[in-house]
């Protein structure tokens, strides 16, 4: 009978490990219910004055400065975005009324925007008048969209136009790397797709203007890894790209200058994946060390490091801003609550578990090497849904999604890839179709707007090569979704 293990509260960093031993809010549960008041903080701010918020503090204030200056530019973007939507929703509504008045972009300007806890555009005041009507929330809509705090339904719209387009897709082919392509991100726009390899390359491609090929940075350089990429991960505003490596190192790349900021030191061991928070600059990185450490990408600074798993950490995921999920070789999957400093833990695969994602705050998937995709639910200490051999009994080597969104796609090597169909709801997914493709899916990304899906076809697993298929050339494919 496995056992599944909820830490309440407890420090993990290693100045406290022998305190931990003693603490005796540590509990084993057998039921299949967690208790709802033990996870019901996960959607909360912890108000404990704890280590990590007090390093936090005094990083923000070392630099308060220079922080009130990003986010005064984060913000005129912000405007600029919901000033553009706001026009073009006007102008659709003027089609369809012919009477619309006119407004000026002075009069958007003007007005006092109000946000909600999650910064997300609640609506538009003038005076004491608020705008209510469809335009407001066609643009709220958008702007949690794009922060992807907002449940969108895309499958449906994706099946149809496969169907649409006679059952098939064609692809577009990105050619650049000397070896096996390990990661890819999209940037939150979409416009750009970043790529990094075993050969220690990260290469930019931009999708709009004829896959247009910009180096970040090439093999062998003063300021590349030493060793293969593993990881790579952008910040919500695209100015940040994080990448780990075999080399123990991780390097914080400006975008907007495409230079190197800084090299972090730390780990002891391979850095396997590293993962911006939710609309954040703080991310995570797990490593073979079996250490989760956290950093702040625009101080370049340690944060702190945690304990929970007992062998290699194979992938991570971000939850929330704070909040961030991770598998590993231990069969376990450790959902990291870091300002209270402590973890939920899951077992439910009889093997490693090479891949998590999380679909919301609520609900997360895993793909294991016992060819099984699981559904969970964070309440409940096992999946709530299994498809047994989703590739024919071949691991899952990758997965991907949109947060909070109704659909995902799975990667073996086994010459497709599987699409799904999300219902929280009833609590499954559903396979729609599959997509033919050649070599080991190392990695599949969809773009935040659902436009496009790109995947790696590689010709040994990123981590090694236990699987490898000879015949199998190294690039990377794309195609237009919607």
């Amino acid at each position: 009978n496995k056992k599944f293990k909820l830490t309440n509260g407890k420090q993990l960093n290693k100045k406290n490990k022998k305190q931990e031993k003693e603490d005796p809010n540590n509990e084993e549960i057998d039921s299949d219910e967690i208790d709802s008041q033990s996870v019901s903080d996960l959607n909360q701010k912890s108000i404990q004055e704890g280590t990590l918020k007090q390093k936090i503090k005094v990083i923000k204030t070392i630099k308060k400065k220079k922080d009130q200056e990003e986010e005064e530019t984060a913000e005129r973007k912000r405007l600029r975005l919901a000033q553009q939507i706001l026009n073009k929703a006007k102008k659709q509504n003027q089609k369809k009324t012919g009477d619309f008045p006119d407004q000026t972009d002075d009069s958007f300007d003007d007005g006092e925007d109000k946000q909600s806890d999650n910064d997300s555009f609640v609506g538009v005041h003038k005076g004491d008048k608020t705008t209510t009507d469809a335009i407001t929330k066609a643009l709220q809509n958008e702007i949690l969209k794009k922060r992807q705090l907002f449940y969108t339904h895309y499958i449906d719209q994706v099946y149809k136009n496969w169907q649409t387009n006679n059952q098939s897709y064609s692809f577009n082919t990105l050619k650049g790397h000397k070896r096996c392509i390990t990661c890819i991100e999209f940037c939150p726009s979409g416009q750009y797709l970043y790529t990094a390899s075993k050969d220690a390359s990260i290469i930019k491609w931009d999708l709009k203007n004829n896959n247009e090929k910009i180096f970040l940075v090439r093999e062998k350089t003063t300021e590349s890894h030493k060793d293969e990429i593993y990881s790579i991960s952008i910040n919500h505003l695209s100015k940040y790209l994080i990448s780990g490596s075999k080399d123990k190192t991780i390097k914080i790349w400006d975008l907007q200058k495409m230079s190197l900021l800084k090299t972090l030191t730390g780990h002891r061991q391979a850095v396997i994946g590293v993962k911006f928070g939710i609309n954040s600059n703080i991310f995570c990185s797990v490593s073979a060390d079996l250490q989760f450490k956290m950093w702040d990408a625009s101080e370049k600074v340690f944060l702190d490091t945690f304990f929970g798993h007992k062998g290699d950490v194979n992938y991570i995921d971000a939850i929330t801003a704070e909040h961030f999920i991770s598998s590993g070789f231990d069969r376990q999957v450790i959902i990291w609550k870091t300002e209270q400093q402590s973890q939920l833990v899951y077992e439910g695969h009889d093997f490693s578990i090479d891949i998590v994602k999380a679909i919301n705050q609520e609900y997360f998937i895993t793909g294991s090497q016992d060819g099984n995709i699981g559904l969970w639910f964070i309440k409940k200490k096992k999946p709530v849904y299994i498809l047994q051999n989703a590739h024919g009994g071949y691991w899952i080597t990758s997965i991907g999604n949109i947060y909070n969104t109704d659909f995902f796609c799975s990667g073996s090597y086994n010459q497709q890839i599987n699409v799904y169909k999300l219902s929280l709801q009833d609590k499954k997914f559903d396979k729609l179709y599959s997509i033919p493709c050649e070599g080991i899916i190392n990695d599949i990304k969809i773009s935040i707007d659902c436009n496009y899906l790109a995947y790696t076809q590689g010709d040994e697993h990123k981590l090694g090569r236990w699987i490898v298929s000879k015949k199998t050339k190294n690039l990377v494919k794309y195609v237009k979704l919607l």
